[in-house]
């Protein structure tokens, strides 16, 4: 919960983290995020990755310590949306990125690269990976701009209560992440 003029206001929890980086981000906020440029954030992103990555591979080793090894991999993926949410917030601070293109863009381009999905495909067949990849390997090489002619499905808008700017940027950030880290893996 946080407090907004006297009133305590229910938040979701990737709402209070988004809170959480809004304040620190702010103008009168904490002096080490002012200071921050996206190379430096960049730089702990890529620190914290390599930490999901050895906690992945310590899961899939197995041993005895499964349960630590589970709550770390909790903790370090926190950290992950932390620095992504801090990258994307330096970055419309720094750079004047356009709040809502990066999610519009993200999604676009998933959506472009799986035309399997039957939720927005157009009936290509992915039934194995080897498909999916090739398929994906295939749209990839193709012009962007059929990417956002294929777009058709709305993203949805943020609740009121959440920063707008870091809700829009969370996901593309967060899958850059995550593509590092199964890189990495």
């Amino acid at each position: 919960q946080r407090r907004v003029r006297g009133q305590k206001i229910k938040m979701h929890d990737g709402e209070r983290l988004q809170h959480v980086v809004s304040c620190l981000l702010a103008p009168d906020g904490c002096p080490w995020s002012r200071t921050q440029l996206a190379e430096d954030i960049i730089k702990w992103l890529r620190s914290e990755c390599d930490e999901v990555a050895e906690v992945v591979q310590a899961l899939r080793e197995g041993g005895e310590q499964q349960a630590a090894a589970r709550q770390s991999l909790s903790s370090e993926l926190g950290d992950v949306l932390f620095d992504a949410l801090m990258l994307v917030g330096i970055c419309e601070r720094d750079f004047g990125v356009v709040p809502g293109k990066p999610w519009r863009d993200a999604a676009a381009k998933i959506r472009w690269r799986t035309p399997y999905m039957p939720q927005w495909g157009d009936g290509s067949v992915g039934d194995t990976k080897e498909q999916c990849e090739q398929l994906w390997g295939e749209r990839k090489r193709q012009h962007p701009e059929l990417q956002r002619a294929a777009d058709v499905i709305a993203v949805p808008a943020a609740p009121a209560s959440m920063s707008r700017r870091l809700a829009l940027f969370a996901a593309p950030a967060v899958f850059l992440c995550v593509r590092y880290i199964v890189r990495r893996a």
